[in-house]
């Protein structure tokens, strides 16, 4: 994983980033079959543990595209976005994304 450029807006305190996955429905979850992007929004559940470990919930048929580009890929990439006010004469308000990169594990993804 490459180090994040812009550390000061780093989230790292668990207290916090438990809180955006309470807050929010929706993730986007980055697939790549055969060198093309493939990125589908999902509803998730999850479990963060005190060391740290995320595990999400995705829920998913038992079979289907996503299910195929895991077996053969296994690398991929989440993004949770807080839902965004925007002001016609302000910046945007309460924007916050996360983005995520990991690699699947074989037994840990949908359909389990």
């Amino acid at each position: 994983m490459h180090p994040m450029r812009r550390k000061d807006r780093q989230i790292t305190d668990l207290a916090a980033i438990r809180a955006l996955l309470q807050s929010e429905d929706v993730l986007h979850l980055a697939l790549c079959a055969d060198g093309k992007p493939y990125v589908v929004p999902m509803s998730y559940g999850f479990t963060l543990r005190d060391d740290g470990r995320l595990t999400l919930h995705l829920h998913c048929a038992r079979e289907g595209r996503k299910l195929d580009i895991l077996r053969k890929n296994p690398a991929v990439c989440f993004e949770i976005s807080r839902k965004v006010r925007l002001a016609y004469d302000e910046a945007l308000i309460d924007s916050t994304q996360q983005v995520l990169f990991e690699e699947v594990q074989d037994g840990y993804y949908c359909g389990h």
